[in-house]
């Protein structure tokens, strides 16, 4: 079994046109991201996940409302 720290999934998405923002429950079920949160929109970005539910929107406008949006739990 790996170690949580070691899994890094990597998102590819259009440069510009979409983004990886991680959030809160709270943030994926409304599709907001809170003020501040970081931005990853290389197109080839990588996130390490931690222990438990890890959330993921898309915060250009419409994106996340047409489930441009991710939840992966690491048990």
């Amino acid at each position: 079994m790996l170690h949580p720290a070691i899994i890094s999934p990597s998102f590819h998405t259009s440069r510009g046109k979409h983004n990886v923002v991680i959030v809160d429950k709270h943030g994926y079920d409304t599709c907001e991201a809170p003020s501040g949160a970081y931005e990853q929109s290389s197109g080839f970005d990588h996130v390490y996940l931690k222990k438990g539910e890890n959330y993921f929107i898309c915060s250009k406008p419409g994106q996340c409302k047409l489930n441009m949006k991710m939840m992966i739990n690491v048990e």
